[in-house]
């Protein structure tokens, strides 16, 4: 059987990935990505619902069709409500779910181009608390401590005060209600922690 070398390289032109992304257990669970306790499914389905950002034809590509569809069908979500109690691990959860969408985005070739952007150009995510004071030392304290445990993310980002930079023109931002809004980001993703606490003016903005 011959193949035309053209078309063999069409295929790999086809292909977004520049590495094939790990399922969520592992991701969560082995030492060489988070190495974290076990979750409830609950949990697990909030991070997989935060993090699902591959179009149909890359999970079918991934996962082959019939599971790809079905996760494309569960997982793909505009807006997730966590409506938990105190203590069920709402931050850790969410910590995780932001963390697997960052290295989803760095598994791709070029994440801005992926989602319609120029090549190269920004992707943010902001997590948004009550204060400064839960900005600093919930979500983001959370965040970055299970990212520079990671051995997968080692040389791929640069923490800072309120941010961590990562590869691949991704950046997670720390912020509070009491702060202006980020304008001009490109956000992918936003987590409001604790919104029923926002004062009203700042969800007007």
């Amino acid at each position: 059987m011959s193949i035309d070398l053209s078309d063999f390289m069409s295929v790999l032109d086809d292909n977004p990935f520049e590495e094939i992304p790990v399922d969520v257990s592992t991701f969560v669970y082995s030492k060489d990505y988070l190495g974290q306790p076990q979750l409830s499914q609950i949990q697990i389905d909030l991070v997989e619902a935060m993090s699902q950002i591959y179009r149909l034809e890359e999970l079918m590509r991934i996962m082959g069709d019939q599971e790809g569809r079905a996760h494309y069908k569960k997982y793909t979500k505009a807006e997730v409500l966590l409506q938990l109690g105190k203590g069920s691990g709402k931050d850790h959860t969410s910590t995780i779910g932001c963390a697997y969408l960052v290295y989803k985005l760095m598994c791709l070739k070029d994440p801005a181009q992926y989602f319609g952007k120029p090549p190269g150009d920004a992707i943010d995510i902001i997590n948004i608390a009550v204060n400064a004071e839960q900005a600093k030392n919930v979500f983001y304290k959370g965040f970055i401590n299970k990212i520079k445990r990671s051995p997968w993310f080692a040389g791929k980002f640069d923490a800072k005060v309120n941010a961590v930079e990562f590869d691949k023109a991704i950046t997670v931002y720390s912020g509070h209600s009491e702060r202006e809004s980020h304008e001009g980001l490109n956000l992918i993703l936003a987590i409001l922690d604790e919104i029923s606490g926002f004062a009203q003016d700042s969800l007007e903005r």
